[in-house]
């Protein structure tokens, strides 16, 4: 939920923001929510990370999942 939270933040309040992707360990959500936006949902943070789509990340995965995408976005040279 805090995911699409920041989802509607970047597409309804932030100027100039948009969403290219999403992902989601419910992959039928990920699918819904992307479609609601205009973008795509892939399987997995890694992907999406390494997405030439992805500009910058917003990670807001649980605990266990959140340093390692943050420290892969920051590997890749992406704002995280």
């Amino acid at each position: 939920m805090i995911g699409q939270d920041h989802i509607r933040r970047l597409t309804e309040v932030v100027t100039g923001a948009a969403v290219t992707a999403v992902t989601d360990i419910d992959q039928a959500r990920a699918v819904d929510v992307a479609a609601r936006v205009g973008a795509v949902a892939l399987p997995s943070g890694a992907e999406l990370i390494s997405s030439p789509e992805v500009n910058a990340v917003l990670v807001t995965s649980w605990g266990p999942t959140h340093a390692e995408h943050v420290l892969n976005a920051i590997a890749v040279g992406k704002p995280v």
